[in-house]
């Protein structure tokens, strides 16, 4: 190195480290100076999973898809955590969103051979489940998001565990919110068009609203993927939730409606 070039970098150094600059930058590998951590050290990354969606709220991470481990040493996964409802720490379960194209009812008409599997597109904004993290989740939470996008935590729960058989909850039990919400979506049963597993003694719920998928009891306070007003497939627009439930969260009804009213969001969350 000329002299020229060794005192322009020397007072380069000098002026980012009175700007308290370089001892904020760690080197890299090679010995360069890097902008922060190597990409796979940061917490929520494939090579350095968080154990939850809280220990990421912990560190002050915000919402988003993060890479996560369980404690029964589980291959990691992928989760979205959502970080500013009701505390923070949540993974999506699942996530229904209504669509005009008619595509969220078909998304909900899974069979009972995916019950435990992933389906669909991780984000906010996309139909989304993930059957898998019932196997490990103790607290639940579902929201709904109204047609004029106000939030509102409908009920948060706890179970013990789940039956992956039947998907029946273990040990279920009201937090706060809705009872309508808890004992027909969460305490009760689980029903597919090939499967039924609900409390409703007249038949399959699933098979009664569009073949939808989901927790029912005997059947439903809100519906991933159908309406309960005829028609019920109601173009297939997705989430309904009942009015009486909707008005008691403070929640917009949809104009013109019956008993149920369409929602921009139904989604449900877990902690463990």
């Amino acid at each position: 190195m000329n002299s020229a070039a060794g005192l322009r970098l020397s007072m380069l150094l000098a002026a980012a480290a009175a700007c308290g600059k370089v001892n904020d930058m760690p080197p890299s590998v090679d010995g360069s100076i890097s902008d922060g951590p190597p990409i796979d050290a940061v917490l929520g990354s494939q090579n350095n999973p968080a154990r939850t969606c809280a220990e990421l709220h912990v560190a002050g991470l915000p919402s988003a898809v993060y890479w996560l481990h369980d404690a029964k040493g589980d291959p990691p996964f992928q989760a979205y955590c959502e970080q500013d409802i009701n505390g923070g720490g949540w993974a999506m379960v699942e996530n229904s969103v209504r669509r005009a194209d008619g595509a969220t009812a078909t998304f909900w008409q899974f069979t009972y051979a995916d019950r435990l599997r992933q389906l669909g597109t991780l984000a906010v904004g996309q139909n989304y489940y993930n059957g898998s993290l019932y196997l490990i989740g103790t607290e639940y939470m579902d929201v709904f998001v109204d047609l004029q996008d106000k939030t509102a935590v409908a009920a948060v729960m706890t179970a013990t565990g789940i039956n992956p058989s039947t998907m029946q909850f273990t040990m279920p039990k009201l937090t706060v919110g809705d009872t309508s919400v808890y004992t027909n979506q969460f305490a009760s049963g689980w029903s597919a068009q090939d499967f039924d597993g609900d409390a409703d003694a007249a038949g399959n719920c699933s098979t009664m609203f569009s073949n939808v998928a989901q927790h029912y009891g005997g059947c439903w306070a809100y519906n991933l993927g159908s309406d309960a007003d005829a028609p019920v497939l109601d173009g297939g627009v997705g989430p309904h939730v009942n009015n009486t439930v909707l008005t008691s969260l403070g929640l917009a009804l949809q104009s013109g409606t019956g008993s149920y009213s369409q929602v921009k969001r139904i989604a449900r969350f877990t902690r463990w």
